[in-house]
């Protein structure tokens, strides 16, 4: 239950710099802050759960459809003209 938890919350998290990441200019400091910013708050949670190193790949994966997921969706709500 706790993979789920933390592999649920790692996507969630980075849905919104997903959409933020979207609106930024590529390769730019505000881009290299939507993308890795997250890390941080993920290690802690992990920890906090006493999770152990093995779940960082999912992890990583997880975070990264989140960003994905972000895009598409910020993409969706505001096309361009």
């Amino acid at each position: 239950m706790d993979y789920f938890l933390f592999l649920t919350s790692a996507l969630i998290v980075n849905i919104p710099f997903g959409a933020w990441r979207e609106t930024t200019r590529r390769f730019s400091v505000k881009w290299w802050l939507a993308i890795h910013i997250s890390i941080p708050f993920i290690i802690i949670f992990r920890i906090y759960l006493g999770i152990g190193v093995i779940i960082i790949p999912a992890s990583i994966a997880a975070a990264l459809i989140g960003q994905i997921l972000g895009s598409k969706l910020y993409m969706k709500t505001n096309p361009q003209e």
